[in-house]
């Protein structure tokens, strides 16, 4: 496998980056994958999102995942009854709660990084939620996957209400939206128990067989078209909604969801993604062009301004 520099051109693909960077993804996907990934001409939609990494070193990246920078976009293009409220945001926790019960308490710069308190916590307790946000500061988030991005986004913790006041964890739906069409959405269920998830087109045509058959919720059009007006015209972005009984939602983005990384199903099979990858996932023009003729539409649009070449 022919290593190079990165080009700043990442419509040309004969050069890959960081040769031990891309040895590690390398060896990481064939872990999995039973297979090496084709770096200098890639195809699947798994080898597209390892390209990325390599390639794309857009700053937007980092804005969007700034878990309170992209509630704030989010919210200005959506509304602020979207996004469930920020009730506190800081470095370190203080000696004393300082927001409401039931909380969830999260890391800004980081994935699966949270504590959950549904009831007024002891000083025990309080304590190892403390040591658990100073844990995530110390640590560099993304490294092992090669998730730069994640590298640059303020380190620091934040508290949401908990949506549905209590366990188990509400459904995720992480939509999946390429070239500003919304395609496929991944519902993840049993988060913090037994996390497993499902891959739904957008018609909600179940795609994997499961045990799990998921109701078509019925806010679904509305997320598919909220995702696809803050995703704008970027040729790939993962859109994620957590969505409480109150019918508010807590909004992300994935540019480099892991899960493309790592296993795209349960049962292993890839497919779905893979045929889609070849037909859709391309930019039409290079990145720094790209960021010229970005459509305005969306939180993306409003901030593509600053990332502009010169």
């Amino acid at each position: 496998m022919k290593l190079s520099r990165a080009s700043e051109d990442p419509a040309k693909v004969d050069n890959v980056g960081s040769s031990i960077a891309a040895h590690r993804i390398a060896l990481l996907y064939a872990l999995r994958h039973r297979r090496l990934p084709d770096l200098l001409n890639p195809t699947r939609f798994t080898e597209l999102v390892q390209l990325r990494k390599l390639n794309d070193r857009s700053p937007l990246q980092t804005t969007l995942l700034d878990k309170l920078e992209a509630k704030r976009l989010a919210s200005e293009q959506l509304g602020a009854n979207w996004i469930v409220p920020t009730l506190w945001q800081g470095q370190m926790l203080p000696r004393f709660i300082p927001f409401a019960l039931p909380s969830i308490v999260k890391a800004r710069h980081g994935c699966n990084q949270y504590q959950i308190l549904e009831t007024f916590p002891d000083c025990e307790r309080w304590k190892q939620v403390q040591r658990a946000a100073r844990r995530w500061q110390r640590r560099e988030y993304g490294r092992w996957l090669d998730e730069w991005a994640y590298r640059k986004v303020p380190r620091g913790v934040f508290a949401e209400p908990l949506l549905g006041g209590a366990r188990p964890l509400p459904i995720d739906y992480k939509i999946y939206v390429f070239g500003g069409v919304a395609t496929h959405v991944q519902v993840h269920l049993g988060r913090g128990v037994r996390h497993r998830w499902i891959l739904h087109d957008r018609n909600w045509r179940q795609l994997v067989p499961a045990a799990d058959r998921p109701s078509r919720p019925s806010s679904l059009g509305a997320m598919l078209q909220a995702a696809e007006t803050l995703a704008g015209n970027l040729a790939f972005v993962r859109v994620d909604f957590t969505k409480s009984t109150a019918n508010r939602f807590s909004a992300s983005f994935a540019f480099i969801p892991a899960l493309a990384s790592i296993l795209l199903q349960p049962t292993g099979s890839t497919s779905s993604w893979e045929g889609f990858g070849k037909m859709r996932w391309r930019d039409p023009v290079p990145q720094r062009q790209v960021r010229r003729t970005q459509s305005t539409r969306g939180p993306l649009g409003m901030i593509l301004s600053r990332f502009d070449s010169t």
